[in-house]
């Protein structure tokens, strides 16, 4: 498996299992899409780094249910808000650049 380690030991998605969620809204309905992300998450259940990445691809997960509020927050110009979920992100995925 070609995986990357970040500086905690944990390792990010295999570069195969990146590509293919990259390629994930091309082919497949949502209910596909959903059951290929339990899948993954299972694959990566150990690895919190991998599993932050997942989230960043799961238009359902907590991540895009922070991010929308987040987007929301800016436009309404409520910058106080956005900054407060923007940490929100930060803290709980810490990894993701």
């Amino acid at each position: 498996m070609n995986t990357k380690e970040n500086g905690d030991g944990y390792q990010k998605l295999s570069k195969e299992d990146h590509f293919f969620l990259n390629q994930l809204g091309l082919t497949l309905t949502p209910e596909e899409k959903a059951r290929i992300y339990v899948q993954m998450r299972l694959k990566y259940a150990n690895n919190p780094v991998a599993l932050q990445q997942i989230d960043a691809y799961d238009g359902n997960s907590e991540f895009y249910k922070i991010l929308r509020k987040c987007r929301v927050a800016e436009k309404k110009g409520d910058i106080k808000t956005a900054d407060e979920l923007y940490a929100q992100l930060k803290k709980n995925y810490p990894d993701l650049k």
